[in-house]
């Protein structure tokens, strides 16, 4: 995701002080004031403290722009321990690289994880073939169950169901930071819970917290007084924060009081993949990726497949990646047709598989006003 070019530049259009790349703002905001030497031995080089919940072997868009963090600050003189969760709650991607990178030390920390234990307890363990699993897909418990569950997260799950693991993460933190200080923190959201980890730890240790928002926190958005308290206190703590387009800036720097930087999602240089085998010769089109709900319009699209379908056409979208319960309820008829295929969590390799081989990828817009196209 978050590639060597994304890091160095600033988002184009973003001018000013928003527009810092990562290696400036945590050059900015570093405790120590000793002079970054890349290249040089560990010793000589600062220390950031990463926290992403996820992080491979876990899956995804948030993973991928964590690992890309970890894996190219290193050649810009900074030294990386990344705090993650032993047993995170998602789809598992064995094609990304899980262990230590040069540079990169990972810190795997304990955390309770209602959902991982009711899976122990029903006798199930996640693995990288399961990975679409209940970690990732809601809709199989039906509309109603799917209902009581969002209320019941609201109501016990605050910020976020990974609530417990904040206070491993933040002891694992002080334990290094011991032995070995940090000289900035980052964390990435969401969940939210890492920046609350972050921050137990950043606060009382005196090091400074950058706070990098992936996606806009929903209950503050929604305007929702708890979740909006939390968010200040967070956009208070911090000594900069960063997120992925000039929307999300925007919003966020409405309440921060002061300049949000932007430092977009981008990609890692790689080989064209081959398609992957025992796909159907039927052209289809692509969306890989989490949906979101109300805030994203694929009914156009849906309605055209549809017609082609019925008039004898093979064109569909096939669709990759957690689909929310509210866009699956909508789509149920195109899928019934055949114009829509849902296919699970799939790994990243297998993602770009699927992009070589459609006919075009698509991506659809937030449907609020203000916000960039994702």
């Amino acid at each position: 995701m978050t590639g060597y070019r994304t890091l160095h530049e600033a988002a184009p259009g973003g001018g000013g002080a928003g527009a810092a790349p990562l290696p400036a703002i945590l050059c900015r905001v570093r405790h120590h004031r000793r002079p970054i030497i890349v290249g040089m031995g560990t010793k000589d080089r600062r220390h950031l403290a990463l926290f992403a919940y996820y992080y491979p072997p876990l899956g995804g868009a948030g993973s991928q722009r964590a690992l890309s963090f970890a894996r190219h600050l290193p050649s810009l003189g900074w030294r990386v321990t990344v705090i993650t969760p032993r047993e995170g709650v998602y789809g598992r991607d064995g094609s990304l690289p899980a262990g230590d990178l040069p540079g990169v030390r990972v810190l795997r920390t304990g955390s309770l994880e209602p959902a991982a234990l009711l899976r122990r307890l029903k006798g199930g363990a996640p693995s990288a073939v399961e990975g679409a699993g209940s970690y990732v897909e809601e809709a199989e418990l039906g509309a109603f169950a799917s209902a009581v569950r969002a209320v019941a997260r609201k109501l016990l799950y605050f910020p976020d169901a990974s609530g417990g693991w904040v206070r491993p993460a933040a002891a694992a933190a002080r334990e290094v930071h011991a032995g070995d200080p940090f000289d900035a923190v980052l964390s990435s959201s969401p969940p939210v819970s890492a920046h609350l980890a972050a921050r137990r730890f950043a606060r009382p240790a005196g090091v400074p917290l950058v706070l990098d928002f992936r996606d806009l926190w929903e209950p503050a958005v929604e305007g929702a007084a708890r979740a909006s308290r939390l968010l200040g206190g967070l956009l208070e703590s911090s000594a900069a924060v960063l997120t992925v387009s000039r929307g999300y800036a925007e919003w966020i720097g409405s309440r921060a009081g002061r300049p949000v930087a932007v430092v977009r999602n981008g990609f890692e240089p790689r080989e064209p993949e081959p398609p992957p085998p025992g796909l159907p010769g039927e052209p289809f089109l692509l969306h890989a990726g989490t949906t979101y709900g109300a805030r994203q319009d694929f009914g156009v699209l849906a309605g055209v497949l549809g017609e082609v379908r019925a008039a004898g056409g093979a064109l569909h979208l096939r669709m990759p990646g957690r689909v929310d319960p509210s866009t699956r309820g909508r789509l149920a008829a195109a899928e019934a047709s055949g114009a829509v295929r849902f296919e699970g969590f799939l790994p990243s390799d297998e993602i770009h598989r699927r992009e070589a081989a459609a006919a075009a990828v698509v991506a659809f817009a937030w449907t609020g006003e203000g916000d960039d196209p994702i």
